[in-house]
């Protein structure tokens, strides 16, 4: 028997480990994407603060790939042994699936406490870590987003064109103000400006002189038969968001980069808060704990995918590596997007999303079970 759980026990966690490296890969090519190569273009970072990047990304892209390589390893293993009778060899020999599952389990246990570390500590404070070096790459120099002569399209819901730099100053302002189906509502015109970088609200401050600016219609920004309304200014503010190199600074994205304490002091902050309105204060605790259950609800995930994919593996007893790979993805993405769902209520705190958020682990695990017991016929 103890030939037989070692046996069990090397294959899963090969398969598991192989998982979750390409996993990993996947998710990590398509965060660098995101966030450093424009960067990486632009001259803000090296090739060794690229890669440097990259790898305070890999504990918060492990914490997603964990669960996904925990469900891909079992099915590949399980579902091996099935389509060649192995597992129809051990149970004609007495052993149980319950038995046959001992070892898959203790792998998923082990799972659970790592990424309950993982996403509670290490992942968090990975994206702090991150979320910094961005801020200090593009602090350090700002203005080398701002190029003459090119449209700017990197600023939300905003084009900017500027004719003309010098050795001292910028030149001949253009910015068209968009809305939400990128319609021109307005354009502002001046004749210089300049630029700064807003540490605390992440994102240049566009300061403009002896300009003017022209608004249309909002309900119909193509009715040039309107007339437009204008007016001039000496000097005028326009704030930048940096959203797409440093996302949005909202308070959810903030909940991302405190670790297990962090969130429980900031609890505590808010409930303290005087002169924070009762209903506000309510919104903001839940979603805390929801970020709290979160990383409890995503780091338990490997024992409810286990469940259900132990059962699946067996039954569906499929040899081919590609289709347990399907079959794996097509769960996660159910799974993934039920969490997702439950997170749009974090606005609506009546309705408990920092517990719901354990919804799609139970869902999983009674279908799981209910699975088990028909395979096992007990």
């Amino acid at each position: 028997m103890q030939t037989l759980n070692s046996y069990i026990f090397r294959r899963v966690v090969y398969a598991c480990f192989m998982g979750m490296a390409l996993f990993t890969v996947v998710l990590l090519m398509g965060q660098t994407v995101k966030n450093f190569v424009v960067l990486l273009s632009l001259g803000y970072i090296t090739w060794f603060q690229f890669f440097g990047m990259m790898g305070t990304l890999l504990p918060l892209v492990i914490s997603w790939a964990l669960p996904l390589g925990m469900l891909t390893g079992i099915l590949l293993v399980l579902g091996k042994l099935s389509s060649q009778n192995e597992i129809t060899a051990m149970r004609c020999a007495g052993i149980s699936l319950w038995r046959i599952s001992a070892p898959i389990f203790a792998i998923a246990i082990l799972g659970v406490t790592g990424s309950v570390m993982i996403n509670n500590y290490y992942a968090p404070n990975a994206y702090t870590a991150n979320r910094a070096q961005l801020r200090e790459a593009i602090s350090r120099d700002p203005m080398k987003l701002i190029v003459a002569k090119t449209f700017i399209r990197d600023f939300p819901r905003r084009v900017l064109y500027i004719g003309e730099e010098t050795e001292t100053e910028l030149r001949d302002f253009w910015i068209w103000q968009l809305d939400d189906n990128r319609n021109v509502h307005q354009l502002v015109r001046a004749r210089r400006g300049e630029f700064h970088f807003d540490d605390v609200q992440n994102a240049l401050i566009l300061t403009i002189y002896d300009g003017y600016a022209e608004n249309r219609d909002k309900d119909d920004p193509d009715g040039l038969d309107k007339p437009l309304m204008a007016g001039s200014f000496k000097k005028a503010g326009i704030k930048l968001p940096l959203d797409r190199f440093l996302g949005r600074g909202t308070f959810n994205r903030k909940l991302d980069g405190l670790n297990f304490n962090d969130l429980l002091n900031e609890r505590e902050r808010i409930l303290n808060d005087p002169e924070m309105e009762a209903e506000e204060k309510r919104s903001q605790v839940i979603r805390v704990q929801t970020q709290v259950q979160k990383n409890f609800a995503m780091a338990y995930s490997v024992l409810a995918f286990a469940f259900l994919a132990i059962p699946l593996g067996i039954k569906v007893g499929r040899g081919e590596n590609y289709a347990n790979i399907l079959v794996a993805l097509g769960l996660a993405f159910v799974w993934y997007f039920c969490t997702v769902i439950v997170e749009w209520l974090e606005k609506n705190p009546a309705l408990r999303p920092d517990l719901l958020i354990w919804l799609p682990n139970i869902a999983f695990q009674i279908i799981g079970f209910i699975l088990f017991k028909r395979i096992s016929g007990r």
